[in-house]
């Protein structure tokens, strides 16, 4: 999955001679990823702390493209809060994630952190935005843009604010030029707090995608894989729901051999349920 975007300059000859200023650019097919690889880790810690982090780092002479995370045995207390590239104090190539408890639980959970990684690839760089929201401020999105010429190949989000904090979304672009992270309360929440967006952003790589799919309506937790088209693997994740504070990311994940043919989401409702129908989305960003 590598990014190669190189192009040429043909002068016309004969529009050379006549002294006309003629020229087509074109631009070389975009190259694949190379050597894709998926890394993981764990928390060190797997009783009934408050929270957890795991993370995932590349080998030596790749890049991260994308990532995933995963709480077990967490159930309706335990959530996602944090999925960041290149978090700070820690390798640049590394995906980092946290998950909290929204109330005190008794049991014995773990966390779970997925770097995907190649080679190749170029124009690789991390785009970031932030959002702070007064208390009582429901829910706040960060757009996001990868620059120029770029499109988005990995991604991550944050709440930052305390346990009560949830990420509620992280919608790469269908064109992949952009990403759009939503955080939010859940139906305690108070105080301020930050919402995170993080896109990693590269030259085209060949077959890049967008893939999602999306489950039924209905008022019981729920999740979803998509699977990346025939040839192609999973380079990053996202994930999106509709039932706003009263459910939360259990998982947005990797799947299949080498965990790259797909991606999936787990959505939890909250302890005290949700009785209206909602719907969980989980998308894939694939390449050859």
């Amino acid at each position: 999955m590598s990014l190669n975007r190189s192009s040429k300059l043909l002068a016309g000859v004969a529009a050379v001679l006549l002294g006309a200023a003629a020229s087509l650019v074109t631009a070389a097919p975009a190259q694949a990823v190379t050597g894709l690889i998926v890394t993981i880790d764990w928390s060190d810690l797997t009783g009934s702390e408050s929270f957890k982090t795991a993370n995932a780092v590349c080998p030596a002479g790749k890049v991260l493209l994308g990532g995933g995370a995963d709480i077990v045995d967490g159930g309706a207390l335990v959530h996602l809060s944090s999925m960041i590239p290149a978090a700070a104090g820690y390798p640049t190539h590394s995906y980092y994630a946290v998950a909290r408890e929204s109330a005190a639980f008794a049991g014995n959970w773990t966390m779970y952190s997925w770097a995907i990684c190649g080679s190749g690839v170029t124009g690789w760089q991390v785009v970031s935005g932030s959002y702070t929201a007064s208390s009582g401020t429901n829910v706040v999105g960060v757009h996001l843009s990868c620059p120029s010429g770029k499109k988005v190949i990995g991604t991550g989000a944050a709440a930052v604010g305390g346990g009560h904090f949830l990420i509620r979304s992280i919608v790469p672009s269908a064109d992949l030029t952009e990403l759009s992270v939503e955080v939010g309360g859940d139906e305690v929440a108070s105080g301020a707090y930050s919402a995170y967006a993080y896109a990693i952003c590269v030259n085209p790589v060949a077959g890049q995608q967008r893939v999602s799919a999306t489950t039924a309506a209905n008022s019981i937790s729920k999740g979803i894989s998509v699977a990346c088209p025939v040839g192609k693997k999973l380079h990053g994740t996202g994930g999106d729901h509709t039932a706003g504070g009263e459910a939360h990311f259990d998982r947005i994940g990797l799947w299949g051999p080498g965990a790259v043919s797909g991606s999936d989401v787990a959505v939890i409702e909250d302890a005290t349920g949700f009785a209206e129908n909602w719907t969980a989305t989980a998308y894939a960003i694939c390449a050859t």
